[in-house]
């Protein structure tokens, strides 16, 4: 199984990448090119560059779940924005 996380620079995502990664989950991570993925890094996430609100993006960012779920921190995702 591989998971999409996108919010995985701010603090609720950051707990969620370490979550994962502690359960050997693995999981690609949707961040902005001037993010800091230091931290992601060492936890083992494959990134992926892009902005959440670009749907084409998220569109091309394959993930290995049925029906490409996808799991999100952001508040956009939660109030069903997008």
């Amino acid at each position: 199984m591989k998971v999409l996380l996108v919010g995985a620079t701010g603090t609720l995502g950051g707990a969620v990448a370490k979550e994962l990664s502690g359960q050997a989950i693995s999981f690609r991570c949707l961040v902005r090119k001037t993010a800091d993925t230091t931290q992601l890094r060492k936890l083992g996430a494959e990134l992926a560059h892009g902005d959440v609100r670009d749907n084409a993006v998220l569109a091309e960012a394959p993930v290995t779940l049925p029906r490409r779920r996808r799991y999100s921190t952001s508040p956009l995702a939660i109030s069903g924005i997008i």
